[in-house]
């Protein structure tokens, strides 16, 4: 039998480790789905608007963060209330997740992962808005992630024109 020296037991213990992390992140990544959202805005009169695209759990609670058009913090409060209460509860990094106020009558495209679980299973996607010195839509729009609604258009109710996902 041979006695392993304390320095390659640790380089053995740092090997296996390394390999179970490597197949946690790969079993993880392989849980992910592509999504693709596009968010059409209406053509109004006024400013720019910030928008926040977020997944909410089915019973209508805030999950995730997955983009927020406007990088001004102190507007978020006030014009994102809704959203900014649930991520004052569940704080979520935005780094990454931020970009320019969406201008009118544009879009934005959103490109990101999402668990395998939340299709099919009650969650939604849902668009809060703002416009400076007009109103504040905190779900303008609301769309179930389903099969069903793949490549399907749904009709906002304040800034937005349609949200659609693939």
């Amino acid at each position: 039998m041979r006695i392993v020296p304390f320095q390659e037991m640790r380089t053995i213990m740092y090997l296996k480790t390394a390999a179970i992390c490597s197949l946690l992140i790969v079993a993880n990544v392989s849980n992910a789905r592509d999504l693709k959202v596009q968010v059409q805005m209406q053509d109004y009169e006024g400013e720019s608007s910030y928008s926040v695209l977020y997944l909410v759990n089915p019973s209508g609670r805030y999950e995730q963060t997955l983009w927020v058009s406007g990088t001004e913090e102190q507007y978020y409060e006030e014009g994102l209330g809704r959203w900014w209460k649930y991520l004052s509860r569940k704080p979520q990094d935005l780094d990454g997740y931020t970009g320019a106020t969406t201008p009118v009558g544009d879009r934005f495209l959103v490109k990101t992962k999402v668990d395998e679980s939340v299709f099919d299973n009650g969650y939604k996607l849902r668009v809060e808005t703002s416009v400076e010195d007009l109103a504040n839509y905190s779900a303008d729009v609301e769309v179930e992630l389903t099969t069903e609604n793949v490549d399907l258009k749904t009709v906002g109710t304040g800034w937005v024109q349609y949200i659609r996902f693939r």
